[in-house]
């Protein structure tokens, strides 16, 4: 509660005059009026100036690595927990950075890259739980119409800048025929594609293709 006062205080630092209240002054038991000597405004910008030399940070650094290593559950606990309350800002702010920062892009890709190839990816993926978390996230972002929405003009903005690559990707799966694109003839989805039924397909379609080639006419 803050303390009424009609005394008055000088500043120290600054020599400003203000109020003996809380509005102005830290608590400090044995200080005069039972505030410290230096105001508020004061003792922010010291804060700041202090916090702010490259000595501080650099023990700052060295000390809340050594709590991590100390407190593991902890320190990924309040990790989540600040990224789960500033997600958007946060995937702003790398998105921005992505665009705009050609050497974090390089480091991202390459990081990215060494990912896959060390198998750790498809290893995660393939995990129960995982894909268990993936669909209901997936599932959730469905159902939010402005998520929903967000993705759909993604994906449409996304095809429209990439039509070559999707071309050329359209003609690798129709020349080596993918399940995917077996499954997109036969108007069904790949999960109901039995390897017997992909097979067959395959072959009906490549003779369809040879019979094409030398005008064979099909009735």
């Amino acid at each position: 509660m803050a303390k009424i006062a009609k005394q008055t205080k000088v500043c120290t630092t600054c020599k400003n005059e203000y109020p003996a209240t809380d509005e102005y002054w830290h608590n400090m038991k044995n200080g005069k009026y039972g505030y410290r000597s230096k105001c508020k405004e004061c003792c922010k910008r010291y804060r700041k100036q202090y916090t702010s030399t490259d000595e501080y940070k650099k023990r700052h650094r060295e000390k809340m690595k050594k709590w991590r290593d100390e407190n593991p559950e902890k320190a990924l606990e309040i990790s989540r927990r600040c990224y789960n309350k500033n997600a958007d800002r946060f995937n702003a702010a790398k998105r921005e950075k992505l665009k705009t920062d050609q050497k974090y892009r390089e480091k991202v890709r390459e990081r990215e890259r060494k990912y896959v190839e060390s198998g750790r990816r498809h290893e995660m993926n393939c995990k129960p739980e995982t894909r268990e978390k993936a669909r209901l996230r997936s599932k959730k972002r469905r159902l939010d119409p402005k998520k929903k929405e967000h993705d759909y003009k993604q994906d449409a903005k996304w095809r429209e800048e990439n039509k070559e690559y999707l071309k050329k990707l359209h003609n690798k799966k129709r020349k080596e025929l993918c399940p995917s694109y077996v499954a997109q003839c036969m108007k069904i989805s790949v999960k109901e594609l039995a390897p017997e039924i992909l097979e067959t397909q395959r072959l009906i379609i490549t003779l369809k293709r040879e019979l094409k080639n030398n005008n064979v006419k099909i009735r």
